[in-house]
């Protein structure tokens, strides 16, 4: 009986944004034609463009733009919390990266585990490959599931968040910045930071104010949460401290006066 309950508070919430979702969408030529007339011109708008469009373009361009890149897929629980991602590039060799010494706490925590329930915000692993002719390729899997939401639209938010800073850590990897080839040694606390800085500046540069919001968020409740691991705060600490100051356009704003001007 409990369980029928919340299936079916699920369904209502999922029909609300469903609505919610379909009337921005539906608004979004006038949206636009509106911010274009006060001469703002964004690459993305929050709500009114598609989150899950928008993910589904994000990974078609790092296809595109990165040759090392296998794929990066969305993966069942089963696979995603398996740990073996080999699978994804046949005859290939992975690469198994050393961490800092002391960074115990790094392999314990971040690194997918057992727990289906896992509400992980950055929910994604990034794994390197040799191939048979020595090239590195990259493999990108982030986890389907997203506990913290109900609509594709919603999940979608989490999983730009989680590409973004995956596609970070492939960049790293690629230019050998806190990724040691030779020696197969990785400073992971500085790859962290590397990816979480990678994901806001391309945030900021498009326009997507809600997932910027939800990572620096997050990253603000790990800097202060005595409870997370010592590397999490460290890593959360660091990029808040080295993170350029960015701004968004407030389209609730900007189209609330539109409206006073229009209304005299």
């Amino acid at each position: 009986m409990a369980k029928n309950r919340k299936s079916e508070r699920r369904r209502k919430e999922f029909d609300r944004l469903d609505t919610q979702f379909s009337e921005f969408h539906r608004s979004a030529p006038k949206v636009k034609s509106i911010l274009r007339s006060r001469g703002i011109n964004l690459a993305f708008h929050d709500f009114y463009d598609s989150y899950a469009a928008e993910f589904a373009k994000l990974v078609a361009e790092a296809k595109r733009e990165h040759s090392s890149l296998i794929d990066a897929v969305l993966l069942e629980d089963t696979d995603y919390f398996s740990r073996r991602y080999s699978k994804f590039a046949p005859g290939m060799q992975q690469i198994h990266w050393r961490i800092d010494a002391g960074r115990q706490d790094y392999a314990e925590h971040a690194t997918p585990g057992a727990s289906a329930r896992d509400p992980a915000l950055i929910a994604g692993v990034t794994n390197a490959f040799y191939a048979t002719d020595g090239r590195l390729k990259i493999f990108i899997g982030l986890r389907r599931s997203v506990p913290a939401a109900i609509h594709t639209e919603e999940k979608s938010v989490f999983r730009i968040v989680a590409l973004l800073h995956e596609i970070g850590h492939m960049l790293d990897m690629e230019q050998q910045i806190n990724f040691n080839h030779p020696n197969r040694t990785c400073n992971i606390i500085e790859a962290e930071i590397f990816a979480h800085l990678h994901a806001l500046k391309i945030m900021a540069e498009r326009s997507y104010h809600q997932c910027f919001e939800l990572l620096v968020d997050a990253l603000r409740r790990s800097a202060s949460d005595p409870n997370c691991p010592d590397y999490l705060r460290e890593v959360s600490r660091l990029t808040l401290d080295r993170m350029p100051k960015y701004e968004f356009v407030d389209i609730s704003a900007v189209l609330k006066a539109h409206l006073s001007t229009v209304g005299r």
